[in-house]
């Protein structure tokens, strides 16, 4: 589950209260949606070069020890994952050289992720892609449009019934594997489940939004706009994981019921 950024919403106090003193040039939209592309398309670029790879070795087309390096390398990409993601929690600035590192491999991960999945339902990827397009859209026109903003009160209720899921997340799955929960019960609360996550995923976008318009509303220095960009970018790519685990559990309720 992804928590907004520490750092970003330290920036973002700080610049309502006029603290961020512009050094050399002042953020704007343009600067922080830009950096934002090219951060998405490392984690597009290195996604594609992973899920090609696994489609040729299916195809026999790989040899099988550079299949194996890959593999291992994205099993301890967690490791490197957490270690980038708290350097650039307690040194922000560390995310215009970092962040990189960071997208290229969550953006690997994101490619064997999607393919296992496609393994099981094909076309599921590229459904997952359209709903996180349409999930974005909708919030830059909630956030830009229509000015929703996140309050405070919504925001810690939400995180409540976030914890309340987990407690009952542990408590379902050992019922399930003890064959006290049927099947379509569990699969049912799982889809649940996802639903939930989809939409705190919405709403970290939606923090995000706010946060570029304060860096840029309030005058903070161009330099923010790195970090803003970065969690603006993990976000979005939390989005895609959530929409497609959502997409494959539909697929196995839905799958048993016609079976």
């Amino acid at each position: 589950m992804r928590m907004s950024n520490p750092s970003v919403r330290r920036y973002v106090s700080k610049a309502e209260r006029g603290e961020l003193a512009v050094e050399t040039s002042p953020s704007t939209y343009k600067g922080v949606y830009l950096k934002t592309f090219l951060f998405a398309l490392v984690a597009i670029l290195a996604a594609v070069g992973v899920y090609v790879l696994l489609v040729q070795t299916l195809a026999g087309n790989v040899q099988s020890n550079l299949l194996a390096v890959v593999l291992v390398g994205l099993s301890c990409s967690f490791i490197p994952m957490l270690v980038i993601s708290m350097v650039i929690t307690f040194v922000p600035s560390t995310a215009k050289v970092l962040g990189w590192f960071y997208v290229a491999i969550e953006g690997a991960l994101l490619g064997f992720v999607s393919f296992l999945f496609e393994l099981i339902v094909p076309g599921v990827a590229l459904a997952a892609i359209l709903g996180t397009a349409i999930v974005f859209v909708l919030c830059i026109v909630l956030n830009r449009v229509l000015q929703v903003r996140v309050k405070s009160g919504f925001l810690r209720g939400f995180l409540i019934v976030l914890m309340s899921v987990f407690v009952l997340q542990m408590i379902m799955l050992p019922l399930y594997l003890l064959r006290i929960v049927g099947d379509m019960a569990y699969f049912g609360w799982q889809l649940g489940v996802s639903v939930v996550f989809v939409v705190w995923a919405a709403v970290m976008i939606l923090m995000d939004l706010h946060s570029v318009d304060v860096i840029v509303q309030y005058g903070a220095d161009k330099k923010y706009e790195w970090a803003v960009a970065f969690s603006l970018t993990v976000t979005l790519i939390y989005l895609y994981f959530e929409i497609l685990e959502l997409l494959v559990r539909v697929f196995a309720l839905f799958g048993r019921n016609r079976s």
